[in-house]
């Protein structure tokens, strides 16, 4: 089961994060973490705490930080040219 940081508690005047269970979320496309990373897109809230769940996703995130092209993070990953999502 997944899970994230979601809880707020306003009466410690601060903010307390604590993992709530979550319905399973499809990864986040490899594309579109690219891009993110190159800072050609912003990702949705439930992208980015995919990626931070997601021990394949957070893989991939750490490959696309710093690569120099797409194609170098799908090597760096072992994946085929055309195999772009999760």
């Amino acid at each position: 089961m997944s899970s994230h940081f979601h809880s707020f508690n306003n009466q410690t005047n601060g903010v307390i994060l604590s993992r709530v269970p979550t319905q399973k979320q499809e990864h986040v496309i490899l594309h579109r973490i690219w891009l993110f990373t190159t800072g050609q897109v912003n990702l949705k809230i439930d992208e980015h705490l995919h990626i931070i769940d997601c021990e394949e996703c957070g893989t991939a995130f750490e490959a696309c930080v710093g690569a120099d092209s797409f194609g170098a993070v799908l090597k760096a990953l072992g994946r085929a040219e055309g195999r772009l999502a999760g």
